[in-house]
């Protein structure tokens, strides 16, 4: 089992944004002790989101993508993501009245923008977000699985410790591995 990671945002490649998130999960992983074949870091396009998804599925079990979850313009990944596995974006109603209670909570309007955030490639399982109001997403095909998070650090942080380790161990290793 190997896994892949895929840093989308033309603002690291830029240089304008560290990415710490990389780091973050590579050491994750390790800890896992599932080896990591590659880290790539994308523009925000497409086109480089698609290629960058072709060579990591070619190598690894698992590719995990950081960024482009959010609510803004350049925030592509969850529709390229259900272009890339043939699937609808569908509003999860759930993730929407989480955002909506965000909002509430922080007494903020929410506006049309941030509904995006709440459509969700179907057939994904929508990966919680405590930390934040961008879901992660889990999908899988052909015994793989992709798993996208937001870019906010804190957020990967979060996901990857609450939804996604879990769900590494319980997809991918076996019982006779040793997991710290």
């Amino acid at each position: 089992m190997k896994a892949c990671i895929v840093a989308i945002g033309t603002e690291i490649l830029t240089g304008e944004t560290l990415d710490t998130n990389s780091n973050f999960l590579a050491l994750q992983l390790a800890e896992l002790q599932m080896p990591l074949h590659s880290i790539q870091t994308v523009r925000d396009t497409a086109p480089a989101i698609e290629e960058a998804l072709q060579r990591a599925f070619a190598v690894a079990d698992l590719v995990i993508t950081t960024g482009g979850l959010g609510p803004t313009v350049d925030d592509i990944t969850r529709r390229t993501l259900a272009g890339y596995f043939g699937q609808e974006l569908i509003l999860d109603q759930a993730v929407l009245s989480k955002i909506e209670a965000i909002f509430k909570v922080r007494g903020k309007d929410m506006l049309p923008m941030h509904r995006q955030q709440a459509m969700v490639p179907e057939g994904a399982e929508v990966l919680n977000n405590n930390h934040g109001s961008a879901p992660g997403i889990w999908l899988e095909r052909d015994g793989k699985a992709l798993c996208s998070l937001p870019g906010v650090p804190s957020e990967v942080r979060g996901i990857m410790l609450d939804e996604v380790k879990p769900r590494i161990k319980a997809r991918f290793l076996s019982e006779n591995v040793a997991v710290k």
